[in-house]
């Protein structure tokens, strides 16, 4: 894991995505309804009933589920541990790992933005040129 790539990740979408403190435990529903089609799981469960995220994806769901009122056109963000059971590990592979992720309820703008704002990232902090 890499801080420095979330800090930086953190501070370039900071700009404009609200950072939430999102749950990491989520109701089984949840985990169901993000699950892809025809992907089995075997989730993490905890004593009290719940389930690690696999993504914070999860967890905003969650949160809109217990009444959490999401600003529509606002970009959030979150920093959540993801746990994963897949079968193949390997070097960049893990069953827990870190991972910032960017929402929008109702956005107006597409996915080609975030694209474009994607490859701005990857150049300004790391001179990655993008197509």
């Amino acid at each position: 894991m890499n801080g420095e790539v979330i800090a930086n990740a953190i501070h370039y979408y900071g700009r404009y995505a609200r950072m939430l403190q999102v749950p990491y435990l989520v109701d089984a529903d949840i985990l169901a309804y993000t699950l892809p089609e025809g992907k089995e799981d075997r989730p993490l469960g905890h004593p009290n009933g719940r389930f690690y995220v696999a993504s914070a994806e999860q967890s905003f769901l969650q949160m809109e589920k217990d009444g959490f009122e999401f600003t529509a056109e606002h970009p959030y963000m979150a920093l959540t541990p993801c746990y994963r059971t897949e079968d193949v590990l390997d070097e960049s592979h893990f069953n827990i790992f870190l991972k910032l992720e960017l929402i929008e309820f109702y956005p107006k703008h597409g996915p080609m933005a975030y694209a474009r704002d994607m490859c701005n990232f990857l150049w300004t902090y790391y001179s990655l040129e993008t197509r």
